[in-house]
């Protein structure tokens, strides 16, 4: 999709509302597709009990094929990263998705009866496959800002449904594991810092940039639809006419 461009600028934002983050005015500029994000049907459906199962399995195929993916766009964030204290917590959300996410899927795939010839081969759709190659063309070709702002909205908003459907008490285990990793400390953790990051940095940016954050910030809302949707959809064949890998940086 091509850049968007916020209803009003930051200052503007904080001219109307003099305790307004800089969080907060890329939140609003996505609307209405934060709120879309927040409330999809798969945020519904899993704190409902009411998710397909086979929506259920293909999702989390999908979810397991984007962990490194965002290992390797965190992993640009290390390179681009200021300073050796943004680089310190970095190194440890890495380690949280190649240890804490990775076991994860590990059980629930146990039962669920997934092996690993399906996990690693099942074809993926044109929408997922968008999803991550146009957050890996952010994480290469954007700022380090940029790539915090992306990934801000994607974490962000899974902490902001997941803590709506925590409160409901889905009963189905492998749901409820889901939800329950996107509430705890260390995830909630992680976004608190990602956020951190954009307040404290943001403001004093030029407007040029600050509306280059907003647009990452949107944009990644905009692809993780369009990524949550996909579970809802069958596929006959490999989307691409590739091989099925899931990894790959947009030249």
């Amino acid at each position: 999709m091509g850049r968007t461009s916020p209803r009003t600028s930051f200052r503007e934002h904080a001219e109307e509302k003099r305790d307004a983050r800089f969080r907060d005015w890329l939140r609003d500029s996505a609307e209405p597709d934060w709120s879309r994000m927040v409330g999809h049907r798969i945020t519904e459906d899993m704190a409902a009990d009411a998710l397909p199962p086979e929506a259920l399995r293909r999702y989390l195929i999908y979810e397991h094929g984007f962990v490194e993916t965002a290992v390797t766009i965190f992993a640009y964030a290390l390179a681009k990263a200021p300073g050796i204290a943004e680089q310190a917590v970095l190194v440890e959300t890495l380690h949280a998705l190649t240890t804490d996410q990775l076991q994860y899927f590990d059980r629930v795939f146990r039962q669920l009866g997934v092996a690993a010839a399906e996990r690693d081969s099942a074809p993926l759709p044109p929408d997922v496959l968008a999803f991550r190659d146009g957050m890996m063309h952010l994480a290469a070709h954007g700022t380090y800002e940029e790539i915090i702002a992306g990934m801000a909205a994607a974490e962000w908003m899974y902490l902001t449904w997941s803590r709506a459907a925590h409160d409901r008490e889905p009963c189905d285990p492998v749901c409820a594991e889901w939800i329950a990793l996107h509430v705890g400390p260390q995830f909630t953790a992680q976004v608190d810092w990602l956020l951190g990051q954009l307040d404290a940095v943001g403001p004093a940016l030029p407007s040029r940039n600050q509306h280059r954050l907003a647009d990452a910030f949107h944009r990644t809302l905009v692809l993780e639809i369009g990524f949550h949707d996909a579970a809802y959809e069958a596929v006959s064949g490999a989307a691409d006419g590739t091989d099925g890998k899931r990894t790959g940086v947009e030249p």
